[in-house]
């Protein structure tokens, strides 16, 4: 049976290298980065295009879902309200079974995580509260939380697939 795996967590967080990672550790797995569906210049989050943008999420997971070649699903973006997850969730096709991992990084590394991307011209400085300030949300969010403070992400991405058996 097909795996869709979510991970979760505020910007800075490590979620596209984690997932890069455990996709790159598991064979026949497929990887959807939920912010390459928000690539729009300029930026605008409205509610039409936040429905856009989850109309092209669920989308390409029910076509890598009905794909034969995947056995693993995995799914990255920022997800900090309930009701994302639950709405995309809802929407999905075929049977699979659900995993969703929440990356949980202390603020004084999340802090240094952003300063670091802003110092190299990746963020802007504007992100750095905007995703201090997020953090709480995600103990409302039903996911096994993993702490990243002080761990590489090789560990990390191998602790994902760990809890995967």
């Amino acid at each position: 049976m097909k795996k869709v795996i979510f991970i979760s967590g505020t910007m800075g967080s490590g979620k596209t290298t984690v997932s890069r990672l455990c996709s790159e550790l598991l064979t026949r797995s497929v990887w959807l980065d939920g912010d390459w569906c928000w690539m729009m210049h300029p930026f605008q989050v409205s509610d039409q295009t936040k429905a856009m943008v989850q109309n092209n999420i669920t989308y390409l997971l029910n076509q890598f879902l009905a794909q034969p070649d995947f056995d693993y699903i995995l799914f990255s973006w920022v997800m900090d309200d309930p009701e994302t997850v639950r709405s995309i969730l809802k929407r999905l096709h075929g049977e699979f079974t659900f995993n969703h991992f929440t990356l949980s990084p202390s603020p004084a590394q999340l802090r240094r995580q952003l300063q670091s991307d802003i110092d190299r011209g990746l963020r802007t400085p504007e992100c750095l509260e905007r995703s201090l300030a997020r953090l709480p949300h995600y103990d409302d969010i039903d996911s096994e939380k993993i702490e990243t403070t002080g761990r590489e992400p090789l560990s990390i991405a191998r602790e994902i697939l760990f809890r995967l058996r």
